[in-house]
C-alpha cells in the first residue's frame, strides 16, 4: 500500500515537473519568435535609412512623360516598401522602449508611423495607378504629381490634397517627440535620436528650397534612420 503511495506521488511529481518544462519551453519558443520578428523589423529599419538616401539619388524628375517609365514605377514600389518598414521599425522600437514615451511622446509615435503608413499609400497610387490612367485623366495624373508643389489642376484630386498638407505636420511633429523621447533611453546615442529629431524638424527649412534640391534634407534622416537600427542591434549581443 506504501509502495502504491509512493509511486502515485512520484508520478504526480514527474508530471508536474514535466508540464512545468513543457510551459517553460512554450513560452520560450514564443519569446524567440517574438525576437527574431522584432530583429527583422530593425534590420528593416537599417535598409529603410538606406533605401531613403539611395531614392534620392535616382529619383526621376517628377513630370507625366516619365510615369509609365520603369524607373518611375521601381522608385514608388521602393519608396511603398521603405515606408512600411519605417513603420515596422518605429512600432518595434517604441514596444522595446515604451516605458520613455509618456503623453506626448505616444502621441508623437502615432503621429509618426500614421506618416509612413499615408506614405505607403501615396506610392502605391505612384506605382499602380498613376500609369494606368495616364492616357486618360492626364490632369489627375499632373494633379498627384504636383501635389506636393501645390499644382492646380481643373479636375478634383479627392482628399489628396488634404492628405498632403497633414503628411507635412506628422513627419516633422512625429518624428520631432519621438527622436526626443527615445534619447531618454539607455539603449539609444544622444547622436541617433536627436539627429533623428533634427532631421524631422530640418525639414520644414525644405519648404523653401527649390524642388527638387529640398531633396538634400532627406540624407540625415537615412543617416538617423541607419543609426537607430544599428543601436538596436548591439541588444541582441
Amino acid at each position: 500500500m506504501k509502495n502504491s503511495r509512493q509511486k502515485n506521488r512520484e508520478k504526480q511529481v514527474e508530471d508536474d515537473f514535466n508540464s512545468m518544462k513543457s510551459n517553460v519551453s512554450a513560452e520560450d519558443v514564443s519569446q524567440s519568435r517574438k525576437d527574431l520578428l522584432a530583429l527583422i523589423f530593425i534590420i528593416g529599419l537599417m535598409l529603410s535609412g538606406v533605401l531613403y538616401i539611395f531614392i534620392q539619388l535616382i529619383h526621376p524628375r517628377e513630370t507625366i512623360d516619365v510615369v509609365k517609365t520603369n524607373l518611375w514605377i521601381m522608385v514608388a514600389i521602393l519608396t511603398m516598401i521603405m515606408s512600411l518598414l519605417n513603420a515596422a521599425g518605429f512600432i518595434t522600437l517604441y514596444v522595446r522602449e515604451h516605458k520613455y514615451f509618456k503623453g506626448l511622446g505616444k502621441a508623437s509615435f502615432i503621429l509618426l508611423v500614421s506618416f509612413w503608413l499615408l506614405s505607403a499609400i501615396f506610392s502605391f497610387n505612384e506605382a499602380f495607378v498613376l500609369p494606368l490612367v495616364e492616357d486618360t485623366s492626364r490632369d489627375y495624373v499632373i494633379g498627384m504629381m504636383g501635389l506636393f508643389d501645390h499644382v492646380s489642376v481643373p479636375v478634383s484630386l479627392g482628399i489628396f490634397p488634404v492628405l498632403t498638407n497633414a503628411a507635412g505636420i506628422l513627419y516633422v511633429l512625429g518624428g520631432l517627440g519621438f527622436g526626443l523621447s527615445l534619447s531618454k533611453s539607455v539603449h539609444y546615442s544622444k547622436f541617433a535620436t536627436l539627429l533623428f529629431a533634427f532631421a524631422s524638424f530640418a525639414t520644414i527649412a525644405a519648404s523653401v528650397v527649390p524642388h527638387p534640391y529640398n531633396r538634400i534634407f532627406a540624407f540625415p534622416m537615412g543617416i538617423a534612420l541607419i543609426a537607430l537600427g544599428c543601436n538596436s542591434l548591439k541588444m541582441y549581443k
